[in-house]
């Protein structure tokens, strides 16, 4: 069972008027608005340290993600067998992370 709340169906509610007319006035206080928007539009200024910032955005961007080189380097030295494990700078910097995690 459907339930009819003021004509929400398509058909108006019953006791609704059918030819209901809606006129749209315009009004004088927007035309001064936009008159005084053109006259003075507004303007954004960087600062020089947002300037430097954007700067350093660009250049970040160039920069590949991954030393490609270095990347080459440790699968050489991985597949003959000349790649060395630091446990001691593993543990240190281990235990850097995790002060740094707890600060």
């Amino acid at each position: 069972m459907a339930i009819d709340i003021n004509g929400l169906n398509g058909s108006p509610a019953s006791g609704a008027q059918q030819n209901t007319q809606v006129t749209r006035q315009e009004r004088p206080d927007r035309d001064d608005r936009s008159s005084k928007t053109q006259q003075n539009p507004d303007s954004v200024t960087l600062t020089e340290s947002a300037k430097l910032l954007q700067n350093l955005e660009k250049t970040l961007e160039d920069q590949p993600i991954v030393d490609k080189q270095r990347v080459e380097q440790a699968r050489q030295n991985i597949n003959s067998g000349n790649y060395q494990i630091n446990s001691d700078v593993i543990s240190s910097r281990l235990v850097q992370h995790e002060l740094l995690l707890s600060a």
